[in-house]
C-alpha cells in the first residue's frame, strides 16, 4: 500500500514539474492540439466541351464518400474557383460535374473526376502540428454532350 501511494504522489509531481515556469521559459508554451489534422483546400479549373469551348452553368461539386464539401457553378468563361478551410487532412476529394442550366448552353452528360486522377499541390506550409497547410487542385474537364457514353 505504501509503495502505491508513493508512486501516485511521484507521478503527480512529474506532471506538475512539466508545467513549471522554467520549462515554459525553456521550451515555450505547450501547443493545445484538439480536433483533427486539417488543411485549407482550393479547387479551381475550367470546364469545356469536346471542342474546347468553355461551358457556363456547370455545377462543380467537391465530395468525399458521399459528403458534399463545396459546390460552385462555372462562370461565362467555363471557370470555377472554390475553397474551404479546415478540410480533413489526407483526403483528396472527388469532383462531380452536372449541367444545371438546362439546354441554354447545350446539354451535357454528368461526369466525375476521381481523387486518384487529381493532383493536390501544397501552396502554403503547415505549422508542424494539426494544421497541414494549404493545398490547391487545378483541373481541366471536357464534358460530352448529353446522351453520349463516357470513356
Amino acid at each position: 500500500m505504501k509503495h502505491r501511494l508513493y508512486r501516485a504522489v511521484m507521478s503527480l509531481l512529474g506532471f506538475a514539474a512539466s508545467c513549471t515556469p522554467i520549462m515554459k521559459q525553456m521550451y515555450g508554451p505547450a501547443p493545445v492540439e484538439y480536433g483533427t489534422p486539417h488543411t485549407d483546400l482550393v479547387v479551381k479549373g475550367t470546364v469545356t466541351d469536346q471542342d474546347g469551348k468553355p461551358i457556363p452553368g456547370i455545377q462543380v461539386k467537391a465530395f468525399r464518400a458521399g459528403v458534399r464539401l463545396m459546390a460552385q457553378e462555372t462562370d461565362a468563361s467555363g471557370k470555377v474557383e472554390m475553397g474551404t478551410e479546415e478540410y480533413e487532412y489526407g483526403y483528396e476529394p472527388n469532383l462531380a460535374f452536372e449541367d444545371i442550366d438546362g439546354p441554354e448552353n447545350g446539354s451535357f452528360a454528368p461526369d466525375t473526376l476521381f481523387s486518384k486522377d487529381l493532383d493536390a499541390k501544397q501552396i502554403a506550409p503547415g505549422d508542424g502540428h494539426w494544421y497541414g497547410g494549404a493545398y490547391e487542385i487545378v483541373f481541366e474537364k471536357k464534358l460530352r454532350p448529353a446522351g453520349e457514353e463516357s470513356e
